[in-house]
């Protein structure tokens, strides 16, 4: 590290609180773990201090969210809206409503939703009913789309706190990479969910916003299930499928 302690020092102000760090040590360390942000040591250099007001990334909104919309004035629109919604998905395909139908039945099974029934008059005219229907990616996905329906003005949007926890894991078991000359295999395990979305229950004060509708893929006419989870999950599922692209370089596995 000698050489690199050295070549440290000249660009460093005697003001900097770099001068009081072993950067170079640092330096090391975060290659050895994988530390991801790679930019600290040089920011340190530069001469950002230890203490103070750290500026808000560019990522972040720099606006605070909107109020969310009272459930009384959505619910006073709900005849409109779900006029909207019927028509809507009206424009699917004979093969898109079908599917969507298959796939919910499929989540009546696993008691995601109730069973479906057909929509009565009074649910067109004062339900809050989320249109639901299918788009095609890798693999056909069910949509519940709560901006339709209005239910998503009824919630703030914040940024995601996702625990630090993760993090450490995820350090740990990156660091099996730089593993090197070892005799034998690295045992690893690599980590997912079993489901990313639709494990987290809805508290009963939300049930007036869990219809969802559907048009019968033989007669057209809407038909209304309920939610009993949410259409979301754990802010951090979307990393749990991150794992076994990371452990790339262990020659075994005990778990995928």
């Amino acid at each position: 590290l000698e050489q690199s302690r050295k070549r440290i020092e000249k660009s460093v102000g005697p003001d900097s609180a770099a001068a009081n760090i072993d950067i170079a040590l640092m330096i090391a360390l975060m290659d050895i773990t994988d530390v991801p942000d790679k930019d600290l040591p040089k920011d340190l250099i530069l001469g950002m201090p230890l203490t103070g007001v750290v500026q808000a990334a560019p990522s972040l909104r720099s606006k605070k969210p909107k109020d969310k919309t009272p459930l009384a004035e959505i619910n006073a629109a709900t005849k409109n809206t779900n006029r909207k919604i019927i028509k809507n998905l009206s424009k699917q395909s004979q093969e898109d409503r079908e599917l969507c139908h298959e796939m919910t039945l499929k989540e009546v099974a696993e008691k995601k939703v109730t069973s479906l029934k057909l929509a009565t008059e009074y649910e067109l005219k004062n339900s809050i009913m989320t249109p639901r229907f299918v788009i095609h990616q890798a693999k056909p996905r069910l949509i519940d789309n709560l901006k339709a329906s209005r239910v998503n003005e009824t919630a703030q949007c914040h940024d995601t706190y996702v625990p630090d926890t993760i993090d450490r894991l995820l350090l740990q078991i990156r660091t099996l990479k730089k593993a090197q000359n070892n005799s034998e295999p690295i045992h690893a395990f690599a980590f997912d969910f079993q489901s990313a979305y639709k494990h987290i229950g809805i508290h009963e004060e939300s049930q007036i916003a869990t219809k969802l509708v559907i048009l019968d893929p033989a007669t057209k006419k809407p038909l209304v299930t309920k939610m009993l989870c949410q259409p979301f999950g754990s802010p951090l599922s979307p990393r749990g499928g991150e794992w076994s692209k990371i452990l790339n370089t262990p020659q075994q596995f005990f778990l995928e």
